[in-house]
């Protein structure tokens, strides 16, 4: 009997103690990220009347910035910006430390951490002038 409840102590303080760990191990992701955005997109009006990060073509290839400005914990703020414009965007890092969920104010996109100096990002965009599908690679600038 003893031996049984030293094992279920032993395994709930292993427990409790993992927990505690992978909180704490939550990355830092405050800063400039910059890389390149790889995108195809669904055209459903001639002259688009909204804003867009990508030129009114099919597939392209454009520049793109993400930086963090602020970080709470898993919840992080800060604005995407390419040539044409810049955007809001707000994310949340999840709990196996790797994977990000993002919007931002017309979009969302989720990422992986790649090792802590890269994101990959896949994008997904609709609105009333077009549809756009994306993948980001993102290096952290120091």
């Amino acid at each position: 009997m003893n031996n049984m409840l030293l094992r279920t102590s032993f395994a709930l303080i292993a427990f409790a103690a993992t927990n505690c760990l992978a909180e704490s191990e939550i990355p830092n992701l405050v800063g400039k990220w910059i890389g390149e955005k790889e995108f195809a997109k669904i055209l459903k009006t001639e002259s688009p009347a909204g804003r867009s990060h990508t030129p009114h073509e099919e597939f392209g290839k454009i520049n793109v910035d993400v930086e963090f400005t602020t970080q709470k914990g898993r919840l992080l703020k800060g604005t995407k910006t390419s040539e044409k414009w810049s955007e809001r965007l707000v994310c949340v890092i999840d709990y196996d430390n790797k994977g990000l969920y993002c919007t931002d104010e017309n979009g969302m996109f989720d990422g992986q951490l790649v090792g802590k100096d890269e994101i990959v990002f896949h994008y997904h965009h609709v609105t009333s002038d077009n549809s756009i599908v994306s993948v980001m690679k993102l290096a952290k600038r120091e």
